[in-house]
C-alpha cells in the first residue's frame, strides 16, 4: 500500500483537546444502557431510507446478522464517547478503512455520498434520542454542541482519507495508463464519470451547499439552496453572498472575517457548526445551521458552507423555553397551595383528636347517666320522661356513631401509606369476621369467587369491603334474608361504562350484588355524596358516610366505584381499581 493512502496528521493535539467531551459521556452510556437497540434499528431505517450506496454490500447478509453487525459499530462508537476516547475511535476507523480491514466492503468501494451521508444519520438519531434523555433545553444544546464537533472531527479526515485514497487510484492509474493511449482515454471516462457523480451528489444533497470564491462570489449553489432560500442558481451565481444571504448586522464581520483569513490564516470558524440567521428572498430571517470548510479547486482557494434550516427546531426550543417559564409558575404555585395543603391536614389532624377525645367523652357520659336514670328509677318516672331519656339515649347513640364515622371518612381522606401486594381472599375473611354478629343476626349469606392478590391499602381496602358488606346486610327485604354475591374479574377501560374510567388501562373489578331493598337508578351517583341518605332514619340505622368513605378509599387506589339499583330487586355495586 502507498504512504499516498494515508491522511497526514489526521487529528493534532488541538483537535484531542476538542474532543474531550463534558455532556456526551453520559448521554451516550444512557443509549447504551436504556435505548441501544432502539437507537441500532433507527440508524439501519434511516440508512435504508436514505439509500445509502454502501448498503448494497451488505444484502447478502441476514436481517439478523445485520443488526448484529450495527450493534456492534454502535455499540464501538458509544463506548468511545462513555470513555471519552472518541479520538482513539476516529483513529481506529481510519486505520481499518485505509488497510482495508473493514468487512464485506473494499476501501475503494467508499465515496463521498457514503460520508456525507452517514454523518447526516449519525447526527439525526443523536439529535432524535435526546428528547428521552432529557427535556433540558440547556442540557440538549450542550449534546448537539458536542455532536457537532465530533462530526466535523470525523468528516474532515474522512473527506481528506477519500481524496488520498482516490489520487492513490488515479496514480496507480496514471502509472498504468502511461503504456498506452487507449487507457488514456479509460482515466478520461473515470473522471468524467466522478465529475458526473459529484455533480450528482451536490444537486441531491439534503443539506444547502453553497461554494464562494475568496472574494466572497457565488460559485455554485444547489437546489437544496434555492429550496431554503429561494433564490434560483441564475440569480446567484458570481453575486457576492453577502448581498444574497447575510443579514444586515452580520455582514461587516463575514468582510472583516474573509479578510483576516486570507491575511493572516486566522480560522475562527472553519470546520465549525455554528448557529446564526440567514436572510431568504423574501428579506425574512430564519435560523440556519451553518458549516464552512476550505478546500482547492483548479488551483485556487474556494470555501464550502453546508447549511440546515433549523427554524423548526428554534421554534421548539422557544416554546420548550416558554414552557418552562409556564411550568415554574405553576410549580411555585403548587407550593403553596401544598403549604396550605399541610397547614389544612395539621388542622384536621387536631380535629380529629378532638372528636375522638374531647367530643365522645361527653357523650358517653350522656349514655351512662341515662342508662343509670332508667335502670334505677324506672318505674318511678313518668312515661313522658322516660320517653325523653329513650330518645336522649338514643340521639346520643346516633352521635357517637356519627362522630365515628367521620372519622373513618376523614382518615381515609388523608394520606395513607402506599399499596402493598395484599391477598384480598383474607381482607374478606377479616371483614366478614367484623360483621359475623351482624351476619349471624340477620342470616344473611355471603358468597364470593376466588380473588386475586393485588396491590392497595390493606386496612382501607378491608374497610370498603366492611361498609359494602354492612350495606347488603342493613338493607335487607324484610322477611328475606340478607345475600351478597362477591365476585372478581378483569377488564379494559374503553369496556367500562363510566368517564372515570381511561380507556388503556386494565382494572380489577370487584362486584358486590345483593338482594336487598334497592334503589332508583337516577340516585346512583347521590348516594355516595358525604350525608346522602334515601331512607329515613327510623327505617333503616346509619349516618350517610359508609358509601362516601368506599368512594374515597377507591379514588386513594387511582379508581372509583359505580352503582346500579333497581327498586325491590337489589343492588349492584363495583369497585375498579388499576
Amino acid at each position: 500500500m502507498s504512504t499516498d493512502d494515508k491522511p497526514v496528521n489526521i487529528l493534532s493535539a488541538l483537535d484531542k483537546e476538542n474532543l474531550n467531551f463534558k455532556y456526551f459521556p453520559d448521554y451516550a452510556k444512557f443509549l447504551l444502557e436504556n435505548r441501544f437497540e432502539d437507537f441500532v434499528r433507527e440508524q439501519l431505517s434511516l440508512s435504508r431510507e436514505l439509500k445509502i450506496p454502501m448498503l448494497r454490500f451488505f444484502e447478502s447478509m441476514s436481517e439478523e446478522a445485520l443488526f448484529e453487525f450495527a450493534k456492534q459499530g454502535a455499540r464501538n462508537l458509544l463506548n468511545s464517547f462513555v470513555s471519552n476516547s472518541v479520538l482513539d475511535y476516529i483513529n481506529s476507523s481510519l486505520d481499518n478503512w485505509i488497510n482495508n480491514q473493514i468487512p464485506l466492503l473494499d476501501r475503494d468501494e467508499i465515496n463521498i455520498e457514503d460520508i456525507v451521508l452517514i454523518s447526516f444519520v449519525r447526527r439525526k438519531i443523536f439529535r432524535d434520542f435526546v428528547p428521552a434523555y432529557t427535556s433540558d433545553v440547556t442540557m440538549y444544546l450542550h449534546i448537539m454542541e458536542e455532536v457537532d464537533r465530533f462530526t466535523v472531527a470525523l468528516d474532515a479526515p474522512s473527506f481528506k482519507t477519500l481524496n488520498n485514497i482516490q489520487n492513490a487510484r488515479i496514480n496507480r492509474i496514471n502509472a498504468a495508463l502511461t503504456q498506452s493511449e487507449s487507457d488514456y482515454k479509460l482515466l478520461n471516462i473515470d473522471l468524467q464519470e466522478r465529475e458526473d457523480y459529484l455533480q450528482q451528489l451536490i444537486k441531491n444533497a439534503p443539506d444547502a451547499i453553497i461554494v464562494i470564491d475568496t472574494d466572497s462570489k457565488i460559485i455554485l449553489w444547489n437546489p437544496k439552496t434555492t429550496a431554503i432560500f429561494g433564490w434560483t442558481e441564475e440569480e446567484v451565481i458570481g453575486k457576492h453572498l453577502a448581498d444574497i444571504i447575510i443579514p444586515v448586522q452580520y455582514r461587516d464581520a463575514h468582510i472583516k472575517g474573509m479578510q483576516r483569513l486570507l491575511s493572516t490564516g486566522e480560522e475562527r470558524v472553519l470546520n465549525k457548526s455554528i448557529e446564526i440567521t440567514g436572510l431568504i428572498k423574501q428579506g425574512i430571517e430564519i435560523y440556519i445551521s451553518l458549516t464552512i470548510s476550505r478546500s482547492i479547486q483548479a488551483g485556487k482557494t474556494v470555501f464550502i458552507a453546508f447549511i440546515r434550516d433549523i427554524s423548526k427546531e428554534k421554534k421548539t426550543q422557544i416554546e420548550l423555553e416558554r414552557n418552562q417559564d409556564e411550568l415554574d409558575k405553576v410549580n411555585h404555585f403548587l407550593s403553596l397551595r401544598n403549604t396550605e395543603l399541610q397547614r389544612a391536614n395539621k388542622e384536621l389532624e387536631s380535629f380529629n383528636y378532638i372528636a375522638s377525645h374531647d367530643l365522645q367523652e361527653p357523650l358517653r357520659k350522656i349514655q351512662t347517666y341515662s342508662n343509670r336514670i332508667l335502670e334505677k328509677d324506672y318505674d318511678k318516672l313518668p312515661n313522658s320522661t322516660k320517653e325523653f331519656l329513650n330518645k336522649i339515649y338514643s340521639a346520643s347513640e346516633r352521635m357517637q356513631l356519627l362522630i365515628q364515622d367521620f372519622l373513618d371518612f376523614s382518615q381515609a381522606a388523608t394520606t395513607a401509606p402506599p399499596p402493598e401486594p395484599t391477598d384480598i381472599n383474607i381482607i374478606l375473611q377479616d371483614a366478614k369476621t367484623e360483621l359475623a354478629n351482624a351476619i349471624e343476626e340477620e342470616n344473611a349469606v355471603i358468597e364470593s369467587s376466588p380473588l386475586p392478590v393485588i396491590h392497595v391499602i390493606p386496612f382501607q381496602f378491608k374497610q370498603l369491603m366492611v361498609n359494602l358488606i354492612s350495606n347488603a346486610v342493613k338493607y335487607h327485604r324484610k322477611g328475606i334474608p340478607p345475600y351478597l354475591k362477591i365476585t372478581y374479574d378483569r377488564i379494559i377501560g374503553k369496556d367500562i361504562d363510566s368517564k372515570s374510567a381511561i380507556s388503556d388501562i386494565r382494572y380489577h373489578r370487584f362486584t358486590f350484588a345483593d338482594n336487598g331493598i334497592g334503589f332508583e337508578n337516577e340516585y346512583a351517583d347521590k348516594i355516595f355524596e358525604i350525608f346522602q341518605r334515601l331512607h329515613g332514619k327510623l327505617d333503616y340505622s346509619g349516618t350517610g358516610i359508609g358509601l362516601a368513605i368506599c368512594k374515597k378509599i377507591a379514588e386513594n387506589h387511582k379508581g372509583f366505584i359505580k352503582a346500579n339499583g333497581r327498586v325491590g330487586e337489589g343492588a349492584v355495586f363495583e369497585v375498579y381499581i388499576p
